[in-house]
């Protein structure tokens, strides 16, 4: 039995940096908003030293933002990254070309684009990944301005059909766990000392002891 719902494990390192993987990606968690269920994050193969030259899209990578756990929050827009293209994209499509001078990067140059439909020819990679919609409005006109952005992160929203029952049982006192196949996990309540479950097994519900018996005098 786990302690945690699938999916919603949040990792950390000596660093004091924390990670969550969606839809196989890793991201950096940057922000936590219990109280709305909201994580903001950043995606941590573009972020890390010299990562926009060397991300981790072999084979594609797509962020991809809704799943069965996660929704995107307001506020972002997909942009797509294309790596060393030997044809050029129209300026009116993209928001930039830039050149990768690190020794160690994978590849040579990075231009941005912002409509879907562009595909220009004989690239060797591209990746789609979304940033704060205010970054577009021309803050991405180098490469320093399209990190920053990168790092800024967007907001995604938690929510499974069992989030209500979890926070009863956390408002009840207990701890919320889940068994079962990822694909169809059910609720448990774990419940301290004192405490036993409810008939459904999703709230705890304090022991009533039975009062000592009088000692005759």
């Amino acid at each position: 039995m786990d302690c945690g719902r699938l999916g919603l494990e949040l990792r950390c390192d000596n660093k004091n940096t924390t990670t969550i993987v969606i839809s196989d990606i890793e991201y950096r968690v940057l922000a936590i908003h219990r109280d709305r269920h909201i994580l903001r994050i950043a995606r941590e193969d573009l972020i890390k030293y010299d990562g926009l030259c060397s991300p981790q899209i072999i084979p594609t990578r797509n962020s991809v933002l809704n799943s069965e756990l996660f929704s995107p929050g307001l506020g972002y827009a997909n942009v797509t990254l294309f790596y060393d293209c030997q044809s050029s994209i129209s300026s009116r499509s993209t928001l930039g070309f830039f050149p990768c001078e690190n020794a160690g990067s994978t590849y040579s140059n990075v231009s941005v684009a912002t409509r879907n439909n562009i595909r220009p020819k004989r690239c060797s990679a591209n990746v789609t990944v979304p940033i704060l919609r205010s970054s577009l409005e021309g803050s991405l006109n180098s490469l320093l301005g399209l990190k920053e952005a990168l790092k800024r992160g967007v907001e995604v929203q938690w929510y499974w059909k069992d989030s209500e029952a979890c926070g009863k049982c956390n408002d009840s006192g207990g701890a919320c766990g889940f068994f079962g196949p990822a694909e169809n996990q059910t609720v448990f309540c774990h419940c301290p000392f004192m405490f036993d479950n409810s008939h459904d097994d999703r709230q705890c519900i304090r022991i009533v002891s039975s009062p000592s018996p009088t000692t005759a005098r």
